[in-house]
């Protein structure tokens, strides 16, 4: 820990650009690996002809019946259903939208042609008594990657680069300050200090960085699922899987996990250099 201190004291002195460049890299590598976890979840990625739509709570039976006998005759309405709320929560009714969404009953419709999506749901907001509409097949993200193989691969394939170059970039600002305390080095193996000893503070300023990027990315995460429940509309057009709260502490999970083990990756790899150094 002491030398941990003397290392930390190094960087104020000699400034701390490439470590904090390699920080932001990292946070952004990160950003990446979530973005192509949540573009690939199963939630939000169909095609269909399906709409929901959320009724404010505290409606009269009466206000429900005229809204549903009203969406009924409507042309492009195939079908519509009511469901309570409490039946969704419940896992009576299996529908795709988060549960902690749900401060009202709801309508399920089903179209005739998936060109008329938009128009009904553009219908459905001017009603009175209808809080939101999630269109299925309609979120704009999920149904790029989903929909596109070459964007998942293509996006795949910078994911991969970007976290090797990543990797080389840690490596590289690890090795370069252990490489600023090579006289202090030499002298504390000609002492008798193991090269394992004394590669411990870099490992652990390795495992700090990683993990601070981790928590940053994971606290983004979280006030966007938060931000999320208040705004539901909105991000289930583009990131609807962030609504799942399983699905949002799986990518804040994600991100600790990768962050940590590439930033140990990348200080590993960098005291190969005590061997030179004190051979």
């Amino acid at each position: 820990m002491r030398l941990l201190g003397e290392v930390l004291r190094l960087l104020r002195r000699r400034g701390k650009g490439p470590l904090l460049l390699s920080w932001g890299l990292l946070l952004l590598f990160l950003g990446l690996l979530d973005f192509f976890m949540l573009t690939s979840s199963g939630l939000g990625g169909e095609e269909g002809v399906e709409l929901v739509a959320l009724l404010e709570p505290g409606l009269l039976p009466s206000q429900v019946d005229r809204l549903y006998l009203e969406i009924r005759e409507w042309e492009e309405v195939a079908r519509v259903e009511f469901i309570f709320a409490e039946e969704v929560k419940s896992g009576l009714r299996k529908v795709k939208l988060p549960v902690k969404e749900l401060r009202g009953d709801l309508f399920q419709l089903w179209l005739h042609k998936p060109g008329e999506v938009e128009a009904v749901q553009e219908r459905l907001k001017g009603l009175a008594g209808i809080a939101s509409v999630f269109a299925h097949g309609q979120r704009p993200l999920t149904a790029i990657f989903q929909g596109t193989p070459g964007a998942r691969w293509g996006l795949l394939a910078v994911l991969i680069g970007f976290g090797l170059f990543v990797l080389v970039y840690l490596r590289a600002t690890f090795r370069s300050l252990i490489q600023g305390w090579g006289g202090e080095l030499r002298l504390l193996h000609l002492s008798g200090v193991a090269r394992q000893t004394m590669g411990r503070p870099f490992l652990l300023l390795a495992m700090l960085l990683g993990l601070s990027a981790g928590l940053v990315l994971a606290g983004g995460l979280y006030f966007l699922h938060r931000w999320g429940l208040e705004h539901p509309e909105a991000l289930y057009r583009s990131l609807p899987a962030l609504l799942e709260p399983g699905t949002a502490l799986a990518a804040a999970l994600l991100a600790l996990v990768g962050g940590l083990l590439l930033a140990l990756l990348g200080g590993a790899w960098s005291l190969l250099v005590l061997r030179r150094i004190a051979p």
